[in-house]
């Protein structure tokens, strides 16, 4: 890792314990550090968060500044969080839709960021609302950019494109028949990393087939199978969540819902209890196929088929990652011919497959419906949790504080404490603490 600068290699090693690069990012930092206008085309799972990253870090410590796009707050709130173990103690600013814009804006009035982490929408507010926080944006990342253009972004992009002008753009994308709109008129590097076939020798994928009347009871074999490991359900409408986390609560496995119309608090505390092992499964519409990274990953279930080949390989792309192995397999009913999966029919293997006992969660969520607005800090809460309910402190994991609730992951074997709390007269700033978990709407 020579290439690279000590001091970021040492960061590289201590927050993803990462030893070495891929040849991916190996290229990308000598062409995108030498000022190149560039296209990153490289398959999900393969790095190109970093390949765009680690370039900077030289960039921004010279005082360039950079700007980088995504199309979704899951994707903005992904790369910020490595960006922030990267670029410390750089001044950096976060801001996406769902969230208060008044409250970005108080923030943006006091800092003068180095890198932005935006959604194109809230980016063009700001920079309507704030010209004069970026006169200079030197660089210009547009994450998943043929995501973004398709799915009416493009105007917006362009107008912030025309309003910073910046003197190096770098574009990323998992696919590589995407035309640039004529605006986009740079010269650009292209970079390509192996073919999708080349990048899922690490996934095993296969299918099975279903009787329609017992479609759920397979489901349930089918994480047996695999013993019960993260995973995540796909399903093509938001509407058959409710009907497969019912089915699955009653046979003891706790699963949290992921779709576009659920309130952005929610979907990030989806993803907070998956990431900390406080669930089992998360099931989702293709709204979670971009983008997210969930450490120890390791099977993906399409209960609906994809709907095209494109889709199935940012499904799958979600396992895999890195250095580890994953495992795909898709459901379809009897009679109907698989058609983008590879590998075995395991209906057989699976229909017979005796189900082991359900293995316990590492942690378990500890639910406080007080946050920001009541001016609750993370630091608050261990207090509460160490001193009060007496909770050792190696127990409590990442604690989260969202605008109208808190959630703490807590060891299982602790959860005495979760059950038994409510009867304790617990204060916080005077509040009173409130443990119970609200009902989910899906």
């Amino acid at each position: 890792m020579s290439l690279l600068p000590s001091e970021l290699e040492k960061k590289l090693y201590h927050y993803f314990h990462i030893t070495h690069i891929t040849s991916l990012q190996e290229k990308s930092y000598q062409i995108l550090s030498s000022g190149q206008n560039c296209i990153i085309h490289s398959p999900t799972g393969s790095g190109k968060t970093l390949a765009f990253l680690l370039p900077l870090y030289k960039m921004l410590t010279c005082g360039k500044r950079a700007l980088i796009i995504a199309p979704s707050r899951e994707l903005v709130l992904q790369i910020s969080k490595i960006g922030k173990d990267l670029f410390q103690p750089l001044e950096m600013f976060v801001c996406y839709g769902g969230t208060s814009v008044n409250s970005e804006s108080i923030k943006l009035q006091n800092i003068e960021p180095s890198i932005i982490f935006a959604t194109p929408g809230r980016f063009y507010d700001h920079l309507h609302n704030h010209p004069e926080k970026f006169k200079q944006i030197d660089i210009l990342i547009i994450d998943e950019f043929d995501k973004c253009f398709s799915i009416g972004f493009e105007e917006q992009i362009h107008q912030i494109y025309t309003s910073i002008h910046p003197k190096q753009i770098i574009l990323t994308s998992a696919t590589t028949n995407t035309n640039l709109p004529t605006w986009l008129s740079p010269k650009f590097t292209y970079i390509s990393e192996s073919p999708f076939s080349d990048m899922t020798e690490k996934i095993e994928s296969n299918y099975v087939y279903y009787n329609t009347n017992a479609k759920l009871d397979l489901l349930y074999k089918i994480l047996a199978y695999y013993t019960f490991a993260k995973s995540i359900i796909f399903v093509n409408h938001h509407n058959t969540i409710e009907n497969i986390s019912r089915f699955l609560k009653k046979r003891g496995i706790k699963a949290v819902s992921y779709f576009g119309d659920m309130p952005q608090e929610q979907r990030e505390r989806a993803i907070f209890e998956i990431q900390n092992d406080c669930c089992h499964t998360i099931i989702a519409t293709d709204l979670a196929a971009r983008g997210l990274d969930i450490q120890g990953l390791k099977l993906i279930i399409e209960y609906d088929p994809s709907l095209t080949e494109t889709i199935y390989k940012h499904r799958i792309g979600r396992t895999g990652r890195w250095t580890q192995n994953g495992y795909a397999i898709s459901m379809f009913p009897i009679g109907q011919k698989p058609l983008y999966p590879s590998g075995n029919d395991l209906s057989s293997s699976i229909t017979n497959f005796a189900a082991e006992k359900i293995p316990d969660t590492t942690n378990t969520t500890l639910y406080i419906g007080k946050g920001k607005k009541h001016n609750i800090r993370k630091v608050d809460i261990l207090g509460v949790l160490c001193k009060q309910i007496q909770i050792r402190s190696d127990q409590i994991g990442p604690i989260a504080v969202f605008n109208n609730f808190s959630i703490v992951a807590i060891k299982s074997n602790c959860e005495y404490a979760f059950n038994t709390s409510s009867k304790i007269p617990i204060k916080i700033k005077k509040q009173k603490l409130i443990f119970k978990e609200p009902v989910p709407k899906h």
